[in-house]
């Protein structure tokens, strides 16, 4: 399986073999939490969870260095994103929680500025 979506589903959780996917889509779920076994899906280049639920991302999340499109706009929830989220350089298209209360790690604004010189779309957005 090279895909997974579960688009405004009531989805609670996932469990921790997903199986070896290169995008997930997970918008507008009730997930409290990403499991820390989708870290291990190296292949992943799309990962969509924009408006859903949950509060922090795996701290090894930095180990999905392949992904080139990551959405999580619209997580009113999700506070801060884990200091290694700097190491994710082949983004090609982010969209973060843009809310005052919404933390960036150290170095988040030069990260920001990298990625735009090499043509990343970047968006902060609360929608």
């Amino acid at each position: 399986m090279q895909d997974l979506s579960f688009e405004m589903t009531k989805l609670l959780s996932l469990p921790n073999n997903i199986g070896k996917l290169t995008s997930l889509n997970l918008p507008g779920s009730c997930l409290d939490e990403l499991p820390e076994s989708i870290t291990n899906l190296t292949n992943r280049e799309v990962l969509k969870a924009f408006g859903s639920g949950f509060q922090q991302l795996p701290d090894n999340f930095d180990s999905l260095r392949g992904l080139k499109e990551l959405e999580l706009r619209g997580n009113c929830d999700l506070l801060t994103l884990p200091d290694s989220f700097t190491e994710l350089t082949q983004l090609r298209m982010l969209s973060v929680p843009g809310s005052d209360s919404f933390i960036r790690p150290d170095g988040y604004a030069e990260f920001i500025l990298d990625l735009e010189k090499y043509g990343c779309v970047y968006e902060e957005s609360d929608m």
